[in-house]
């Protein structure tokens, strides 16, 4: 719909707010759920077909009132994002657990980012609540993905040990025998009975070709290394996002 309005040129008749400092007046019952509402009067000049003419407006300024959303979105996810960290800080071996805690840390954010998408106006842009919801659930996959990576290295140590102790289990001398116990029996080669690498004398077990029980440098250390360093780098890495994120978004918003 179109509407055309007749007016005189600016050298004719010149329009101007009586007191332009003070802000319009504005129902003070009115309130908005999830707004401020700020009205701001401006002093236009307009011109067409050469021809200037002088106007009056008023702006409708509308801030996001971000104490709502801190409760109903950043709060929670945060707390959810915090809630994954605890992985690593269950056992290697206990994968239900590990697992069913940061799947469903990472549903949780799905679900809820859903929902928030749901009540905002739909945008072609990328804006504040999409980086931060993002970035949450990148933390939570992240942790899943460290977790997969500490069972991968645990499993290649386990394959390890297999292999050390079909190793130990070869068959030995009795001459091997009398060397680590400091007899003197003559006798033929016979197979060892299986026992365990723990209950071998000490001063046998330089005569045996079993370190199944040693400690393999690059699975073990690693296993350790990960958990403990993902205690601290996830939190740390998840402050300096928040030492970025809030004084963009603040300085956008203001």
């Amino acid at each position: 719909m179109s509407t055309f309005l007749d007016s005189y040129p600016m050298d004719i008749v010149h329009y101007e707010w009586m007191d332009i400092d003070s802000p319009p007046l504005k129902n003070p019952h009115l309130k908005l759920l999830q707004h401020n509402l700020e009205l701001k009067k401006l002093q236009l000049t307009l011109e067409t077909l050469n021809v200037k003419y002088s106007c009056l407006a008023v702006m409708f300024i509308l801030e996001r009132q971000i104490s709502h959303h801190l409760m109903q979105v950043f709060a929670p996810s945060a707390l959810i994002v915090m809630l994954s960290w605890f992985s690593f800080w269950i056992g290697i071996d206990a994968i239900p657990g590990r697992v069913t805690l940061v799947v469903t840390s990472l549903l949780s954010l799905f679900t809820q980012f859903s929902g928030i998408r749901g009540g905002l106006p739909p945008a072609s842009y990328i804006n504040g609540i999409d980086i931060w919801m993002a970035t949450c659930m990148l933390f939570v996959f992240c942790s899943f993905a460290e977790f997969v990576l500490v069972k991968f290295f645990d499993k290649q140590r386990q394959v390890f040990f297999r292999q050390q102790m079909k190793q130990t289990l070869t068959p030995l001398s009795v001459s091997d025998m009398e060397k680590g116990q400091g007899q003197e029996v003559q006798g033929q080669e016979n197979p060892m009975k299986p026992r365990s690498a723990w209950t071998i004398p000490v001063n046998v077990q330089d005569n045996f070709p079993h370190n199944w029980f040693k400690h393999p440098s690059w699975s073990v250390d690693w296993v350790v290394t990960i958990d403990h360093a993902a205690r601290v780098i996830f939190p740390l890495a998840f402050l300096i996002f928040n030492t970025f994120y809030w004084p963009v978004l603040l300085t956008r918003m203001y």
